[in-house]
């Protein structure tokens, strides 16, 4: 067991603004992820969230701080120095049992930002499921996931933890809630993603009716604005989005900043 090893960053361990370095666009994470087994990790899950970035390896190699430097500069090799410096400081290690029991506190939420969101068990499922189709994984990941989701759905289950289901999406909208927008007001949303679409079902469920979709894949766009019988437009024309907005609502898998200042000058004509 004690080869089994995890990095984490999370809300513990760095501020939430610096999570986005950590990502990895979904084009390259299969080329990255499998510069890793060439180090000799032997199976890994890479798991990514809007506040938590880790991953879950196998590796006979203690994991030292130089073992650490391997990783990061393989993993984000466009890093420097004071980069992979920084990841060092700013990340959590498991080894063994406690990484079991990191994983199985992470997959019930007991770790999470928001205590009793239950979307955590399924992205947990998602990474495995994915680095699975990389050929990341084998049978000792399988048994450790496998668990793991058996031990989150019993925390679920037998306890009081999701009694009222809270989510990171369900939060902001209460606190949007707040601000006492009209119906009508025009929502600009850049994203088509999971939280964006489920933010979305709030606002509609709400009466909110006056949509406009800007993603990076227009099909995607289209298929979220057709739900809420809104429009569509690529991510790419949005400087030349003309229609205002009394709402900009942002969620995308890109680490760099969509709204520049001149670009939201530009929106406000």
């Amino acid at each position: 067991m004690n080869n089994i090893k995890i990095i984490a960053f999370t809300h513990r361990t760095t501020e939430l603004v610096n999570i986005g370095r950590l990502y990895i666009d979904e084009a390259k994470r299969s080329e990255r992820l499998n510069k890793l087994k060439e180090l000799g990790l032997n199976e890994l899950v890479y798991l990514s969230t809007c506040n938590r970035v880790e991953l879950i390896f196998i590796d006979d190699f203690e994991l030292t701080n130089s073992r650490k430097t391997q990783i990061f500069s393989t993993l984000y090799p466009d890093w420097n120095t004071n980069e992979v410096n920084w990841a060092i400081d700013n990340s959590a290690d498991f080894e063994g049992s406690l990484a079991v029991k990191h994983l199985f506190e992470t997959a019930s939420s007991l770790d999470s930002l928001v205590v009793g969101e239950r979307e955590i068990i399924t992205q947990v499922r998602k990474a495995y499921d994915e680095c699975t189709k990389y050929g990341l994984t084998n049978n000792y990941l399988r048994l450790l996931l496998t668990k793991t989701i058996e031990c989150a759905k019993k925390v679920y289950t037998n306890t009081n933890i999701a009694r009222n289901p809270v989510s990171v999406v369900s939060l902001a909208f209460r606190t949007l809630t707040r601000l006492n927008l009209s119906p009508n007001s025009r929502i600009l949303l850049v994203g088509a993603g999971e939280t964006n679409t489920k933010m979305c079902k709030f606002l509609y469920k709400n009466g909110f009716k006056n949509f406009t979709v800007a993603n990076r894949t227009f099909e995607k766009a289209a298929l979220l604005a057709k739900q809420l019988k809104g429009e569509a437009i690529a991510l790419a024309d949005i400087e030349n989005f003309t229609k205002g907005f009394d709402l900009i609502i942002t969620c995308t898998g890109s680490k760099d900043a969509i709204f520049t200042p001149e670009l939201y000058q530009k929106l406000l004509a």
